[in-house]
C-alpha cells in the first residue's frame, strides 16, 4: 500500500495555502510539474486595476510546517536555508520567494531571495530573517511584488489603469491681474487689530490689508480718510505689481499670495466668513435654525449651511458649513488660485464645534469624484460669477476665470481624489500663517 509521508503533506497542504492567497490577491499560480526543481510554483503579476496580465512571474518556492519557527516571537522569527538551495534560488534570472507556512493557524510570511542575499554575511548565515508585520503573504502585499528584485533588477510597470486619454478640469482658477501697483505705506502700529479697530470706529473698515515688517500693504490705492483714521504719517508709496508677481523671492510671492487671498475674501464678504484657526472660507450662516442653499445652477441649487439636529436633546448641535482652503500660486504660466473643498462644523455659525475634526474626516470617507466635481463647479460659479452694481469688476484688483481644463493620459481613480501624492504636496506660496487675523466685518451689524 502506497504511503505519504506527514512531512509530504505538509508541504503539499502549505503550496495549496499559497495557491490561495495568491488568488485571493488577484495574480496567477502556476505550480511546477516538475518534482525537486527548488520552487514549488510561478506567481505570474496581474494588474488588480484592469485585469491585464503583465507576463512577469515571480518563483515561490514553499516551507510549510506545524509547529513553531526557529526564535519565533510574537514579532518574528528565522529560518536556516540550505546552501545549495540558495545557490539554486539566486542563480535565477527572476526574482524567488520563500514563503513560510503555517497552514493551522492561517499564516504566511514572504522574503525575496535576492533583496536578502545583498549582504554577504547575512548570506552566509543561511538565517533568513521574518518580520510578521512586515512580511505577511496576504491581499495587503498584493501591489508590492510589482517592484521586487531579481538578479537583474525586474522592469515591471507598476499596477494601474490602462491608457485612455481625455480632458479634465482641475482645481485652479487662472489669476488675471487688473491692477498695476502693489501700495505700502509705514504701518502706525505693529498689531493689526489696533489699526483695524479704529478704521472700524471710523467707519472705513479694510480687511484687505496685509500688515508686514512694518508696513501696511494693499493692492488698491489707500485713501486719504483710511490713512488719516488709522494714524499713518507718512505717503504711501507704490511699486509695479509686475516685479512683485514675477518675482521668485518666496517673501514677495508669500506678500502677494496673502494680498490676493485677503482681497478675494473682502470681496465675498456678503457670503464667506474666514476661519483662522482652520484656515478656510466658509458660507455664512444667514438665518439661526435655517438651512442656506445657494441657487448656482439649475434646480432648487445647493445646501451651503445646513443645521444638523442633536441627538442629545430637542435642538440643534450645530451647522455644517460648505468650506474651502484658498490659496494663491504662483507657476510658469502665472498665478493661479488654488480651491480645495472642504467643510466647517460650527455651534452658531461661528464658533467651531468639538466634534468638527471627526465630523470632516467622516464627510471625505463619504465624498466620491462626482461629489467633488460639484463643489468645485459651485466654487467656480461663485468666484466667477460677473460683479455686481456695489462691487464693479474695475474696482477689482484681480478677476478669475473659470477651472483649467488639462489633457490627463488616464482617468483618474477614485484614491486621487483623497490626497495628493507625496512628491506633489510642497509647500504653498501662501503658507506663511504671520499677522493672519482677517475679522472680515465680523465685529460689524450683518443684518
Amino acid at each position: 500500500m502506497k504511503r505519504v509521508s506527514r512531512q509530504s503533506a505538509i508541504g503539499e497542504t502549505g503550496v495549496a495555502f499559497i495557491a490561495e492567497r495568491i488568488a485571493e490577491m488577484g495574480h496567477i499560480w502556476h505550480p511546477t510539474s516538475a518534482p525537486d526543481s527548488g520552487v514549488d510554483g510561478e506567481m505570474e503579476l496581474r494588474d488588480p486595476a484592469t485585469g491585464v496580465v503583465r507576463n512577469v512571474r515571480i518563483g515561490v518556492q514553499s516551507k510549510a510546517t506545524e509547529g513553531r519557527w526557529r526564535s519565533e516571537t510574537a514579532d518574528g522569527f528565522l529560518f536556516r536555508a540550505k546552501p545549495d538551495d540558495i545557490e539554486y534560488w539566486l542563480s535565477s534570472n527572476q526574482p524567488v520567494l520563500v514563503v513560510c507556512v503555517r497552514a493551522r493557524t492561517e499564516e504566511a510570511y514572504w522574503r525575496n531571495i535576492q533583496e536578502w542575499a545583498k549582504d554577504p554575511k547575512v548570506r552566509a548565515s543561511g538565517l533568513i530573517d521574518f518580520d510578521k508585520r512586515r512580511d505577511v503573504f496576504n491581499v495587503s502585499a498584493a501591489a508590492r511584488f510589482f517592484v521586487v528584485q531579481a538578479r537583474d533588477v525586474l522592469m515591471a510597470e507598476p499596477p494601474g489603469p490602462d491608457s485612455h486619454p481625455e480632458r479634465a478640469k482641475i482645481n485652479l482658477l487662472p489669476v488675471r491681474w487688473t491692477a498695476e501697483r502693489i501700495w505700502s505705506v509705514p504701518a502706525p502700529s505693529h498689531e493689526w487689530r489696533v489699526i483695524f479697530q479704529r478704521a472700524l470706529q471710523a467707519e472705513v473698515p479694510r480687511t484687505d490689508v496685509a500688515l508686514r515688517s512694518g508696513q501696511l500693504w494693499s493692492l488698491v490705492p489707500f485713501s486719504e480718510d483710511y490713512l488719516a483714521v488709522i494714524g499713518a504719517e507718512e505717503e504711501p508709496t507704490d511699486t509695479p505689481l509686475i516685479e512683485i508677481s514675477g518675482s521668485s523671492d518666496f517673501e514677495d510671492r508669500t506678500l502677494l499670495a496673502e494680498l490676493a487671498r485677503r482681497s478675494l475674501l473682502e470681496q465675498y464678504h456678503r457670503d464667506l466668513r474666514w476661519c483662522p484657526p482652520e484656515r478656510v472660507a466658509y458660507f455664512k450662516l444667514f438665518r439661526e435654525g435655517r438651512a442656506r442653499k445657494l441657487a448656482w445652477s439649475k434646480g432648487r441649487g445647493r445646501t451651503v449651511v445646513l443645521p444638523r439636529p442633536s441627538r442629545q436633546h430637542g435642538g440643534l448641535s450645530g451647522y455644517r458649513h460648505e468650506a474651502a482652503r484658498l490659496g494663491f500660486r504662483a507657476f510658469d504660466t502665472g498665478w493661479f488660485l488654488a480651491v480645495n473643498p472642504t467643510y466647517l462644523f460650527t455651534l452658531d455659525g461661528r464658533k467651531i464645534s468639538s466634534f468638527h475634526a471627526d465630523a470632516v474626516k467622516k464627510m471625505k470617507e463619504i465624498d466620491r469624484a462626482a461629489a467633488v466635481s460639484q463643489q468645485l463647479r459651485m466654487w467656480e460659479w461663485l468666484f466667477t460669477r460677473p460683479a455686481t452694481v456695489m462691487d464693479t469688476e474695475e474696482e477689482r484688483p484681480f478677476q478669475l476665470g473659470h477651472l483649467v481644463e488639462v489633457s490627463v493620459p488616464v482617468r483618474a481613480p477614485e484614491g486621487a481624489w483623497k490626497k495628493a501624492p507625496s512628491d506633489l504636496r510642497g509647500r504653498d506660496a501662501d503658507e506663511d500663517h504671520s499677522e493672519d487675523q482677517i475679522p472680515l466685518f465680523d465685529s460689524l451689524d450683518e443684518s
